[in-house]
């Protein structure tokens, strides 16, 4: 078994190193050889998307707490977000970018609207 992981691994690193197409390329090959088997194909996709989920999640639990209330600091919100979803406490830069960017989003939505509303401004 050890020695398939290292195999897989090895395999992986080589295909990481792959220009965007040919990446590509070897998941459509991987996708034809697994055939019709829809919940091989299903699992498969969910296991590459999975940390994608992670950020989706992250990124959505900001934005809920920033619709509540957007005087809150993006530090006070990535802190919030360690403490709530366990996330791990090295994470804080990262989730503090986070919290900016959907602050900035947050707050230029609103002052769309608000200029859609009242166009002489």
């Amino acid at each position: 078994m050890e020695e398939l992981k290292e195999y897989v691994d090895l395999a992986a690193k080589e295909i990481s190193e792959l220009p965007i197409q040919g990446q590509l390329a070897f998941m459509t090959a991987l996708a034809s050889h697994l055939g019709n088997d829809d919940d091989a194909i299903t699992e498969l996709i969910e296991a590459m998307i999975e940390k994608t989920k992670r950020y989706e999640k992250i990124t959505r639990w900001i934005t809920k707490r920033f619709e509540k209330d957007l005087t809150l600091t993006p530090k006070r919100v990535a802190a919030e977000c360690v403490y709530y979803l366990k996330v791990n406490s090295k994470m804080m830069p990262f989730l503090i970018r986070t919290g900016r960017r959907v602050k900035d989003k947050l707050r230029h939505r609103k002052s769309y609207a608000a200029r859609k509303k009242d166009p002489s401004k």
